[in-house]
This record gives C-alpha cells, structure tokens and sequence, in this order.
C-alpha cells in the first residue's frame, strides 16, 4: 500500500527525532509578511523533504556520511544567545551567535549588511530571482534549512567598490544543551566588484549543537571574491553546510576550507561556472581525530566555454578519525576550451584511521584540458629516516612532516592574522604539534 504524503513526513520527523516537527498539510509556520517567492520555496522544500527525506546510509552521497550522532540527539529549535553589552563589533567585524546576528562594526563604503526581514520588508524581488538559482538549496538538509529558517543576513558590495579590508564574519554556538539552529546567508558581488570575506566557526566544546546552514554567492561578471571558511570543531557539535555559489563571465572566485575536526562536519559544495573565462580556485584542508568525521563533498559545474577551474584538498586523519572527500567535475556540452583540474592528497597517521576519496570527472564536451587525481598514505619513511640521521628525534621528524604536509594551504590563506590562527589551530590539533609551535617560534 502506498504511504502518504502526511505519513511519510511523520516517518522522516521520527527518524530524526523531531528535527522536521509537525509537518501537517500545510504546516509551514509562514508570517503573512513573507512574499510569495518565499512562500513557494518553502512549499518546494517541503515537497522535497516528503518526497525524498533526509539523507540515510542509503542515499548516495551519504553512504560513507554515519548519521548516528544526529540520530541520537534530540534538538530543540535555539534562541538567540545574550552577549555582554561590553561586548562590541570592530570594524569590518560581524558577531552571530547560533547563527543569528548580534552586533556589527562598520563596513566600507559600497557594502551593505542586512537582515534578511529587513530585505523582505523592502520587497526586493530580485532576492526571489537569486534564490530560484540555487537548486540544490532544495535537498536534503538543506531543504531542511530552507523550511525552518527564520532569519538571515545579506551581505552586497556594489558595483565597482573595490574593498581593501576583509570582512570577518565571527560564527559563535553557545548553547548549553542539545539545540539546532539554521543560519541563512546571500552574498552578491555586483559587477566589477572586488571583495574578502572571512568566517570563523568556533564554540563552546560542552556545546551539543548542530548547525544546519545554507550560504549562497553571486559573483557578477568581472567581479571577484576571495572567501575564506574556517571551522574549529570540538566535543559534541556537528556542522552541516551547504555553498552554492554561481560565477559569471569574467568573474572570479577563491575560497579556502578549513575544517578542523567535530563529531559530524560536512561541507558540500556546488560552483557554477556561467559565463566566459569565469575563474575558480577551490583549496580545502581538513583534519580528523578520535570519533570525529570530516567530509567535503565538491562538485565544480562549467557551463560556459574558456572557464578555469582548480581543486586542491589536502585531509590528514589519525586515531580512529573518519574523513571523506568526493569531488566532482562537470563539463557540459557547450563549454568547449575548459581548463579544469582537482587534486586530493591524504595523510593517515593511524592504522585505524579511515578515509574515503572519490575525485572523478564528467565531460560532454569534446575540446577540453581536464584532470584528477587522489592520494593515500603514510609519511615517507625516507623523509623521516633523513631527518633522523640528522639528529632530529622520531616524534620531531613526524610532527615537522606532518605540519609540512599542510602548511602549503594555510599559507595561501588571506591576512596575517588569518594565518596566523590557521596556523595555531592546526599546531594544536596536529599530534605533537607543540613541538613543531617551538621550531617555528
């Protein structure tokens, strides 16, 4: 007998210990402020969700993603943190706390920062137009997102503005119990603009949270943005994060990965190379130890002829870690003269460490200079035999080159203090990291 709609969401609800709630026929909680736009996203998110639910071992792209730390956990909705009023944005500074705003320093002139109500408020339908380009944003967790969020923030640099400073944006989770929150985010570079945006995810390691977060990017043509992601994992929270970003003629976007550990991270990825000699440098780094999973799911779209592309995720996994990474390249038929490339090099330092990588190509066009490739293993024991018949003791040479392993990626990062904290993160996650914090001193 055929189940129904009504029954299957219960089954998905219950799956998942009420992350989806009370469904019901028409149960989307909506305001009567929210457009119509905004209204038929949620209903196609929901209709996804009765359809196909969250995912399970079943669903590809989840096979080797165990979901039992979610499953486990009974969440409620979380509220806004209270913060200190000592507490205080700098400039070019934004503060969430479990997702939602809280403070914001002065921006350049040319960017604008709101929240997503406010845009609303305003009826700015061409925030409906942007959000319809991003399919993906409709499965999964992150149609799970797109149901339950209630607010957001809009970040614009205007066209032409040229902005010097990088944009920090500071993701706080300081929830003392087992809470969920769903942070919402646009960035739009229009054309000829030229912007940093950096995120640090950090939190309390008490903290049993998830973070279900969507983010999308527009970079109009001739646009650039350099964007940066950095997640400090630790204890009981878990990340799921979905970027979608969408490139056109002549644009160019870098981004730079950085997971650090966490019960359960999972970063997917989707870039759309849409116009001409669009440009695209993905970098990622992205560390697993006891109990913990990392995984990065990378799938680079071109569209339009003379693109680049260029992937390079380097993951180091010890103790009994689990990490993940599938990249994908699509060539679709009318993008002739692609130049697209990806790179996955892994280091286990543990014999039950377990890592999965899965880089592979799809191309339907027939004038194309496309690569991929992968890598697993050990620290070469040449390497390490050569730095010990120089004096160098065992547990030294290891940790100099494990850090070696990864430094290449942390340099490329934007600002000195970015670096910086990359850098003092790794050291104190990397075994016998202090030893290498000393050499580098």
């Amino acid at each position: 007998m055929q189940t129904s709609s009504r029954r299957r969401a219960r089954t998905v609800g219950e799956r998942f210990l009420g992350l989806l709630g009370d469904l019901g026929e028409d149960g989307l909680g909506l305001e009567d402020a929210e457009p119509s736009w905004l209204r038929d996203y949620r209903s196609d998110a929901l209709a996804s969700l009765r359809e196909h639910g969250l995912p399970t071992r079943k669903t590809e792209g989840w096979r080797v993603t165990p979901l039992r730390t979610v499953v486990a956990t009974d969440y409620r909705i979380s509220k806004a943190t209270e913060i200190e009023s000592s507490v205080e944005a700098g400039a070019g500074q934004v503060i969430l706390s479990n997702g939602r705003l809280v403070a914001c320093g002065s921006l350049p002139d040319g960017v604008s920062l709101r929240p997503l109500s406010q845009v609303i408020a305003n009826r700015d339908e061409r925030l409906g137009e942007l959000w319809s380009k991003a399919p993906e944003s409709l499965k999964g967790f992150a149609a799970l997102n797109a149901l339950r969020f209630e607010e957001g923030w809009v970040l614009v640099v205007e066209e032409g503005c040229q902005v010097e400073s990088p944009i920090t944006f500071e993701h706080r989770v300081e929830a003392a119990e087992a809470t969920v929150s769903y942070p919402r985010a646009l960035l739009v570079l229009e054309e000829g603009a030229s912007c940093t945006v950096i995120e640090r995810f950090s939190g309390s390691p008490e903290a049993q949270h998830l973070s279900d977060e969507v983010i999308q990017v527009y970079v109009a043509e001739k646009a650039s943005l350099r964007h940066t992601r950095m997640y400090f994992g630790s204890g009981q929270r878990a990340h799921c994060s979905h970027l979608e970003v969408q490139v056109a003629g002549g644009g160019d976007y870098k981004l730079g990965s950085y997971m650090l550990g966490g019960s359960l991270t999972r970063s997917d990825i989707v870039v759309r190379l849409v116009g001409e000699r669009a440009t695209v440098e993905l970098d990622g780094l992205f560390l697993a130890a006891d109990e913990e999973l990392v995984d990065h799911h990378v799938r680079v779209e071109h569209h339009a002829s003379r693109a680049q592309s260029n992937q390079t995720f380097r993951g180091v996994v010890t103790g009994r870690g689990h990490a993940v990474f599938d990249g994908i390249i699509e060539v679709k038929r009318d993008a002739q003269q692609t130049d697209a490339h990806m790179q996955n090099r892994n280091l286990l330092l543990s014999d039950r460490a377990t890592l999965h990588t899965k880089p592979h190509l799809e191309i339907d066009a027939d004038d194309v200079a496309c690569s991929h490739g992968a890598t697993v293993g050990a620290l070469d024991d040449d390497q390490l035999f050569y730095l010990r018949a120089r004096g160098i003791p065992e547990a030294d040479a290891k940790a100099i080159l494990t850090y070696a392993f990864v430094e290449e990626l942390v340099a490329r990062a934007p600002a000195e203090h970015v670096r910086d904290a990359l850098r003092d993160a790794v050291l104190g996650w990397l075994p016998e990291g202090h030893l290498v914090r000393g050499i580098l001193a």
